[in-house]
């Protein structure tokens, strides 16, 4: 039997149906059922665009956008950001969109000159966009993609003439092929914290070569130093939101509570030791294998969300898989030069690398006496290194922290500022398309 080819009335049948109606069943063109989903009230949806920078920063890849290419209303980007991204995808992999299928690569920064100019020269928000749901996550703040905000913002124009023209006179008396350092003070919306960025210039764009490493990034880049001002309780109402460095964890299911500590420096973080998961870990194992644990990580997370203020119940908890996070903790390998080994998670699933603001929450965290991690570091050494530096599924990072012994202090220690290196380079500028629904 011969095919007969469709006609183009068939295919205006299914202009008017919801694509997800067509991921679910086939319906008999022609058909009565057919008729009525045409004739049914379904939007119609049309290709709209939205200008995007696609940019790798520290270890973290996603979308900057300026804020005012998109809607005031931020209830207008739950539509357009996930569709961008390609989520929802229960299949894991934003093939539909921009994002690369992992809460590393599924991140955006929306980036303006800052409406407090009193305090800030850029204003950002973080959005962390899910692979399998499509609720966008306001909460808490991304190191990684941070390292990008004040490049990027610098080459969109989005930079105070204040802050450029001290550069400007530079450029007419010294020749504008020199390099030049560049210090702005972002302000994350999500927060309110305030992070110092220092980089590199030249010839009115922002160095992006150079010889700095960042395990888990291939090649080299230029230095962007970030600076977390004043980092403890950005969401929490202190560096050890519970007023204790170590707290007895009760977790659903389980008899016996289990030692954490919960700090929030930069970010909200849990610290467990690894070998409370599971005495025959040592830190150097696969993603895969540390997955089989992601059940009861993910249920002490929700746990230390409740004691740490940020969830009413656990119900709640589930809902926000990035706040707070959790990290695993455990001395280094033998003949390893790290202070702390740390295995942390991400949306439910083990991280890559080790998030820039675990980096920060962790330095902060060894210096509170008697937190976990501060417990590890002092089991190698007596004093305080100037420099830690901590070890990740793929290598290691480096921080410092500024903190002074303060007796009034809940937990004896005030964290006045941690600083680390990153490295970010702007991969592409986009016409990113999404489909929008009219009547």
């Amino acid at each position: 039997m011969l095919l007969q080819p469709t006609s183009s009335r068939h295919f205006e049948d299914f202009r008017h149906v919801e694509p997800s109606i067509l991921t679910k069943s086939v319906l008999p063109v022609g058909s009565a059922s057919a008729a009525a989903a045409s004739s049914s009230k379904a939007p119609y949806f049309e290709r709209r665009s939205l200008n995007t920078v696609i940019m790798r920063a520290g270890t973290s890849k996603g979308l900057f956008i300026k804020a005012t290419d998109l809607p005031a209303s931020r209830s207008a980007w739950q539509h357009i950001l996930p569709s961008i991204m390609g989520s929802p995808d229960p299949f894991g992999r934003q093939l539909n969109g921009l994002g690369g299928g992992t809460s590393t690569t599924s991140k955006i920064c929306v980036v303006s000159q800052s409406t407090a100019p009193q305090v800030a020269d850029v204003d950002y928000l973080f959005i962390q966009c899910p692979i399998e749901g499509e609720k966008l996550d306001f909460t808490g703040n991304c190191g990684n993609m941070l390292s990008g905000v004040g490049p990027f913002a610098f080459e969109e124009g989005l930079i105070p003439p204040s802050v450029l023209a001290p550069l400007a006179a530079f450029a007419k008396t010294e020749g504008s092929a020199r390099e030049e350092k560049i210090a702005l003070t972002l302000r994350c919306l999500n927060n309110n914290q305030l992070i110092r960025s220092t980089f590199l210039i030249r010839n009115g764009k922002p160095v992006e070569f150079g010889d700095v490493v960042i395990d888990g990034v291939a090649g080299t880049g230029s230095p962007i130093q970030l600076d977390f001002l004043d980092p403890a309780g950005s969401m929490c109402s202190s560096l050890c939101p519970t007023g204790k460095p170590v707290d007895l964890l009760r977790v659903p299911g389980e008899d016996l509570p289990i030692e954490v500590s919960c700090v929030d420096a930069a970010n909200p973080f849990v610290f467990v030791r690894l070998s409370d998961i599971d005495d025959t870990l040592r830190g150097d194992e696969s993603a895969s294998i540390l997955e089989r644990h992601s059940p009861r990580v993910e249920l002490i997370r929700q746990s230390a969300a409740v004691i740490m203020g940020l969830a009413p119940d656990l119900a709640t908890a589930a809902k926000t898989k990035g706040t707070p996070k959790i990290c695993l903790v455990a001395d280094p390998l033998p003949g390893s030069d790290a202070h702390v080994l740390s295995r942390s998670f991400s949306m439910g699933r083990p991280h890559p690398a080790l998030q820039l603001s675990g980096g920060v929450c962790l330095a902060a965290a060894c210096s509170i006496p008697g937190a976990i991690p501060n417990q590890i570091l002092l089991n190698r050494q007596k004093m305080m290194p100037e420099r830690l530096k901590f070890a990740h599924a793929c290598g290691a990072i480096e921080a410092t922290a500024d903190v002074e012994m303060d007796s009034r202090s809940e937990v004896g220690v005030v964290v006045r500022s941690t600083s680390l290196f990153r490295t970010a380079r702007r991969v592409a500028s986009a016409e990113a398309y999404y489909l929008s629904p009219t009547q």
